[in-house]
Parts: C-alpha cells; sequence; structure tokens
C-alpha cells in the first residue's frame, strides 16, 4: 500500500529541505513565532451557525448531571470539531472528563510542561517539531520520528501518565485557538529506521481507547514518509483499532527535492538548542491555550442568521423545498434574531416568522 507520491510540503519544511548543507550549520533555524493570540483576534471568531452549534452543545452538556461544567472555549472547541453533533460531542466531553480523572490531569501549563518535558525524556525525539503555519489557513503542523517510539519505557501507571498527559497536552496546545480548532492539524511521520522495537499493539489500542477516541480533533492531513514494512504494518494497525480516523494517513510519501531523514532538519544547530526551540514553543502555544479557555466567553445573545445560512442550515438538516425557498425570496437582505436558549429551526417555524414580518409590514 505504497503511495509514492510527492507530498505538497508546509513552508517552513519546505524551506528547510531546499537549504543547502550551509544552512544547516548556520545558527538561525527557524524561530519560534511571535505572534500571540489575543481574544481580539480573527482566531477567535465564531459564525452564527458555529455559535449556535456550541450552545446546543454547551446546553446538553450543563444539564448531563454526569458532567462537570467546562469552559465556553472547551464547548466550542467540541461542538467545531463534531459540527454540531451534540450527542457525539457529549460522549468526547465524558470521555475526556474520565482521561483526566484517571491520569490526574489538572490543566495547567506549569503542569503541561513538566508533562511535556518528561515526555521527552521518556521518548527522545519522538516529538520533533510543532509549529503554527500563519501564511495560509493558520494551522498546526506536527512532526513525528516513529523510528524513536519507545514502547517498552511505559509499562507503569506512572509511565502512562507521562506518556498520554504528555499527548493530551500536545493536543491541547494545538488547538490554542478557535481557527486552529477549525483547520485541523497536518501530522508528518519520519518512519526511516523503525523495527519491531518500536511497534506495539498494546500502546495503540491503549493510546486510541484512553484518549484520541474520544479527544475532539480534526486532522487536516498525515504523511509518513519512508515507509518500511513495520511502517505499513503499523498502519494497518491504526486502521483495525482507529477506523475511519486512519483513512487520511497517506505512507510512503515523499518530499520532492529532500530525501533524507526528517531528524536532519529540525534538530539544528544543536540537539541542545533545537530541544529549548521546541520548549519555547510549548510555552508558547501551551499559554495561549488556557488563556483562550480561562477569558473566552460566548456572547449573551447569538448573532443574526441572514435568510441564506438559514436556509443553508435546513437543507443540510433535511428540509427545505422550493416553496420554502420562494417564502424567502423577498427577504434575502433581512436577518431573524436568534436568542441564546435557542436550539433549532424548522422550516414552519421561518415561513410563520416570515409571515408574520409580512403582515407587520
Amino acid at each position: 500500500m505504497d503511495d509514492r507520491r510527492d507530498a505538497e510540503m508546509n513552508p517552513p519544511l519546505a524551506a528547510a529541505a531546499a537549504e543547502d548543507p550551509a544552512r544547516v550549520a548556520r545558527n538561525d533555524p527557524a524561530p519560534v513565532p511571535s505572534h500571540t493570540s489575543t481574544l481580539e483576534d480573527s482566531a477567535m471568531d465564531l459564525s452564527p451557525e458555529e455559535l449556535r452549534w456550541t450552545e446546543a452543545v454547551k446546553h446538553s452538556a450543563l444539564e448531563d448531571t454526569s458532567l462537570k461544567p467546562l469552559s465556553d472555549y472547551e464547548y466550542a472547541a467540541a461542538a467545531l470539531v463534531t459540527q454540531g453533533h451534540v450527542e457525539t460531542a457529549l460522549c468526547s466531553l465524558q470521555g475526556l472528563q474520565d482521561f483526566r480523572e484517571e491520569y490526574n490531569i489538572h490543566e495547567t501549563v506549569e503542569e503541561g510542561m513538566t508533562l511535556l518535558r518528561q515526555l521527552h525524556i521518556q521518548q527522545p525525539w519522538f516529538v520533533l517539531d510543532v509549529s503554527l503555519e500563519l501564511e495560509e489557513s493558520r494551522h498546526f503542523v506536527c512532526v513525528y520520528d516513529y523510528a524513536q517510539l519507545n514502547p517498552s519505557a511505559v509499562k507503569m501507571p506512572d509511565q502512562w501518565r507521562v506518556f498520554l498527559g504528555g499527548l493530551y497536552y500536545l493536543y491541547q496546545m494545538i488547538q490554542s485557538d478557535l481557527q486552529a480548532v477549525r483547520e485541523g492539524v497536518v501530522n508528518i511521520g519520519e518512519c526511516d529506521g523503525m523495527s519491531w522495537s518500536n511497534f506495539s499493539v498494546d500502546m495503540v489500542r491503549t493510546l486510541w481507547h484512553h484518549l484520541m477516541e474520544f479527544y475532539p480533533l480534526k486532522t487536516k492531513e498525515v504523511s509518513w514518509l519512508h515507509a518500511s514494512v513495520i511502517g505499513n504494518l503499523q498502519h494497518s494497525l491504526y486502521k483495525s483499532i482507529m477506523g475511519d480516523r486512519a483513512a487520511n494517513i497517506r505512507i510512503g510519501v515523499t518530499f520532492e527535492g529532500y530525501e533524507g531523514r526528517l531528524d536532519n532538519i529540525f534538530k539544528v544547530p544543536t540537539e541542545e538548542q533545537a530541544l529549548q526551540r521546541l520548549m519555547d514553543r510549548y510555552q508558547l502555544y501551551l499559554t495561549n491555550r488556557y488563556h483562550h479557555q480561562r477569558c473566552y466567553r460566548l456572547p449573551s445573545k447569538v448573532p443574526s442568521l441572514s435568510i441564506d445560512e438559514i436556509l443553508a442550515i435546513e437543507a443540510r438538516e433535511g428540509g427545505v423545498d422550493e416553496e420554502d425557498e420562494e417564502t424567502f425570496s423577498e427577504y434575502e437582505e433581512e436577518e431573524y434574531l436568534v436568542e441564546e436558549e435557542y436550539v433549532a429551526l424548522d422550516a414552519d417555524s421561518i415561513a410563520f416568522a416570515a409571515e408574520g414580518e409580512n403582515k407587520e409590514n
């Protein structure tokens, strides 16, 4: 199942791969992004439809006595990833609540940095790089070296807490604002050098059933480079356990113009400096994430929906016919206010509202 296609590389990776050897020797790796998002950024905006999804998820979660109250940011993230499917979002929130209780996760930047440092000690350079791309769609790119994965280092409960807790905080940081949540993450994996020592059914199964199955994370693209026999087996294992979530993994990908291992791009100019750069990024992204999680608030009233937006929603939910569309043709510029407690619109309600406004005029 070797899909040897040239992949479109993300800008920093493409730039690094295209450099001559002198670039690697110089002390000028890609700098840590100085941009820190704020609540005023467009990266924290939700559309009227997305706000409607979020209100529905929040309303249902607060009515569920088994769920502890969460921040508006967490409800929004779950709503965005599940596209407003309330039942799926609630299952996700319950699974994450159970995970945090089982692994004693306290949701702080300080704890996150501690677990991420411990993860690096336990699995040295399994995570090669995490970066936020601002050029096109504001998404995160994570680069992994699967030949560095060491299942034998994860046997005892405290070791599982480091492994799963570290990855939990990694997932938290790559959802540091709502635009990043919406866009999803690009995952790039180096498979060159993988052996049986990197392969573990128990590790993948535990990672899936304890964390990944419930974590609301959109995957934009997954590319595995230099896939070997073990890489293909790992891919088959992922598909058997994760189902559709592993369907978009492209294995055997090559990058045009660069044939070397990815660690040669990121562990520069020295491993010590590369590690400090990685930790600085962790600190920045986690700080942004928990700033938004602490401070973001949904509006007291959801902004108006245009007629076109209402019709689009109703079409997806199964229900606007040609007669309804004709009813609305003369109201294309009008908007209807959606109250905070508002959960669903149906075509009859819309037609009734339009008829009432027509009588008033």
